[in-house]
């Protein structure tokens, strides 16, 4: 350590007091600087009694009284940081060994003066008293500030309940500090920094932490107004929980305290980070409810595709059904008749009032392709009538350009096909019922006396 010898104990050595007051009241007041720096010094009364001598040597020898060579060893951490500022010989304690001097550097010692060992003392401990009232200034300055914003965020919460707007809560407080510090002064900033400690802050130890470090951590926080009950709050920004309580850490335990512009970096950089994240979530989202979207569409189509074809395949089964069942009845009613077990008598003649007579007339003279026509026209009309087809088909005179003429007309309807065939199904089974499936060409006359003719 520096002998910081005051200028004040120096004259007292060098020029004896001549009061004769002073020698009874040093008699009357022996001070011990070892019980002194005990009670001053928190690493001292650990120290071996060897280590204490040591100690107390360089007090004797700076000139400075107990108190005041107490208060500048209060200022180291330990034994150790106060041997290696001050060089003291201290036994049990090693100082950090000196670099070997070089042929340039004995030199150059050999040239320049002799250190002031008692001056280069006293200035370690100033720049450690400095260094030291310096940290409490920082400490004080946080502190109070802190405190500041913590009465800013009260009275702003109060207001609101009030039903005033934040605004007006805002000025009142800017225009009441700005009055005593001369300058303008910026509440919000004062109450987040508040909540930075807070929410941020929590389970750290903030003694070196300085307030402008903190104020550089604002932006990882954001407000949440609720004007249907008055009042706001404080969080962190969604997504940066993890990563700004790992910042706020970091910047607590670096030594030496990072540069405040460097942790402004850091902050952008782990808002930077969040907003990526978040543009990727958003990202995916959107694909996830666009494929959504696509797949149900494809099972809406899939499901419509299904039901169209169930539908057809179901009007496939009926008519399919329906034609088998059309099949079976005349082959029935052919084999009861070739083996005689039905006889169908000849269909009475109509009646001459009957219009299907006269109908039935035009038809005779017509040409066979006009017959043809005429025919279809009357199977179509009367193909919802029990019994009507019948009575058509037993009514003319059939040959086989007229027969040739109305199947071809049956073959190329494309309006009714259900029609056709049920007319053409009763073409064929008259016919089996009055020639014999199967049989020789055979001739019966007619109700017109005409003779119909089957073909096989």
């Amino acid at each position: 350590m520096s002998n910081a010898t005051s200028l004040r104990a120096e004259s007292q050595s060098t020029s004896p007091t001549t009061d004769p007051a002073a020698a009874p009241a040093q008699e009357l007041a022996p001070v011990d600087p070892c019980a002194i720096l005990s009670a001053n010094v928190p690493w001292f009364g650990a120290l071996p009694q060897a280590a204490k001598e040591a100690i107390l040597a360089d007090c004797t020898e700076s000139g400075e009284t107990a108190a005041v060579y107490a208060e500048c060893c209060a200022d180291f951490a330990s034994v150790a940081e106060y041997v290696e500022s001050t060089e003291v010989a201290v036994p049990g304690v090693e100082n950090v060994a000196p670099a070997v001097p070089t042929a340039a550097d004995k030199a150059a010692a050999s040239e320049a003066p002799a250190p002031d060992k008692r001056g280069q003392k006293k200035a370690a401990l100033l720049l450690q008293r400095i260094d030291s009232t310096y940290r409490k200034a920082l400490a004080g300055y946080r502190d109070q500030l802190l405190a500041t914003g913590k009465l800013c965020h009260e009275y702003v919460a109060l207001r609101l309940s009030l039903g005033h707007t934040r605004a007006a809560a805002v000025q009142s407080v800017e225009g009441k500090l700005s009055e005593c510090g001369g300058e303008s002064v910026n509440a919000n900033r004062l109450i987040a920094t508040y909540h930075v400690s807070v929410l941020l802050g929590t389970g750290i130890d903030l003694t070196r932490f300085p307030y402008r470090l903190m104020r550089e951590c604002t932006e990882l926080l954001e407000r949440v107004a609720s004007p249907s009950t008055k009042s706001e709050a404080w969080t962190i920004r969604e997504g940066l929980e993890t990563d700004a309580k790992a910042l706020f850490a970091r910047i607590a335990a670096a030594v030496p305290v990072p540069d405040f512009a460097a942790v402004g970096r850091d902050v952008k950089e782990v808002l930077a980070t969040a907003a990526l994240k978040a543009s990727l979530k958003a990202n995916e989202a959107a694909k996830a409810a666009g494929a959504t979207e696509e797949q149900k569409a494809a099972a809406e189509l899939a499901e419509e595709t299904a039901k169209k074809a169930r539908e057809t395949a179901k009007k496939a089964a009926d008519k399919a059904a329906e034609t088998a069942d059309k099949k079976t009845a005349t082959k029935k009613t052919a084999g009861r008749k070739k083996a005689g077990q039905e006889h169908t008598a000849a269909p009475a003649p109509l009646p001459i009032g009957n219009p299907l007579s006269h109908i039935l007339a035009a038809v005779k003279i017509a040409a066979p392709k006009d017959s043809a026509a005429m025919i279809l026209d009357i199977l179509r009309a009367c193909k919802d009538i029990p019994g009507s087809l019948r009575e058509v088909c037993a009514s003319l005179a059939w040959s086989e350009p007229l027969a040739k003429a109305v199947i071809d007309g049956l073959a190329d309807n494309r309006t009714d096909p259900d029609g056709a065939e049920t007319a053409l199904l009763t073409m064929v089974v008259y016919g089996s019922e009055y020639v014999g499936e199967g049989a020789e060409t055979a001739a019966e006359p007619s109700r017109n006396g005409t003779v119909a003719t089957a073909a096989a």
